[in-house]
């Protein structure tokens, strides 16, 4: 599909320094904002979005692969919002960047105005370790339960 790439004067107009606005004809009329930091850590802010944002995920692009450990003492740190947007008072819904920082730092970046932002995919993989804790805890509980009724299902 056709992208577009948004003049500087847009760019400057939204106040994001080093980012562009893509947007896409099959977007209904939504913006991809892409803004990289003087650390080189790109953020993306989707307004209006109407379809999937997909991020490289592939085992060969990664080194040091570690389950996370301890999820849901970590899980327990962040808090599920619903919140308005300051800048447009629409509402939404997510998370606190500063929670997941205590939880996770890995999926917390910070730009050079010092806002944070949050890698979802880190965020997701919390949980996914969280459920499957709470799996094995449920089936501990189970065989216990059967146990004590003296091997009775």
């Amino acid at each position: 599909f056709p992208v577009t790439i948004a003049f500087e004067e847009e760019i400057t107009n939204l106040g994001l320094s080093n980012a562009a606005v893509i947007s896409s004809s099959i977007a209904s009329g939504s913006n991809t904002i892409v803004q990289r930091d003087a650390n080189g850590d790109v953020f993306v802010r989707v307004l209006n979005a109407s379809q999937d944002i997909i991020l490289t995920s592939d085992r060969n692009k990664k080194t040091n692969i570690v389950p996370i450990s301890d999820p849901l003492i970590r899980l327990n740190k962040i808090t599920g919002v619903t919140f308005d947007w300051k800048e447009d008072g629409s509402n939404s819904a997510g998370v606190i960047a500063q929670d997941v920082k205590e939880a996770l730092s890995c999926s917390v970046k910070e730009n050079e105005n010092g806002e944070l932002a949050v890698s979802q995919s880190g965020v997701v993989g919390l949980l996914v370790e969280a459920v499957k804790e709470l799996q094995k805890e449920l089936v501990a509980l189970q065989r216990e339960v059967i146990s004590l009724k003296g091997g009775v299902a």
